[in-house]
């Protein structure tokens, strides 16, 4: 859901693409994908992640929240670090 992250590991690939976007899914377009999920019927997991840190997006909340009350299961890759405890307690 962004292209954004809070760190700056040395071992990431976004050091090596310094032109690399920086910004993140609106949520017009995050809506869109999710009524588009249907034509998929077998889909039953979506996964948050990829180039940036999904808990940096502003409404990655939001987003899991509307994923798991369309019935899908979510899973993403993160670095921990914006997992704080009110956090946790949305993610459970």
């Amino acid at each position: 859901p962004t292209a954004r992250c809070n760190l700056e590991c040395i071992t990431c690939m976004r050091r090596q693409w310094p032109d690399a976007p920086d910004g993140e899914m609106s949520m017009k377009l995050f809506d869109k994908l999710l009524d588009q999920m249907t034509q998929f019927p077998d889909l039953e997991r979506v996964h948050l992640g990829g180039f940036g840190e999904p808990l940096a997006h502003s409404r990655a909340l939001e987003m899991i929240r509307k994923l798991t009350e369309n019935g899908y299961r979510v899973s993403f890759n993160t670095n921990g670090t914006l997992v704080t405890e009110e956090v946790s307690r949305e993610l459970i």
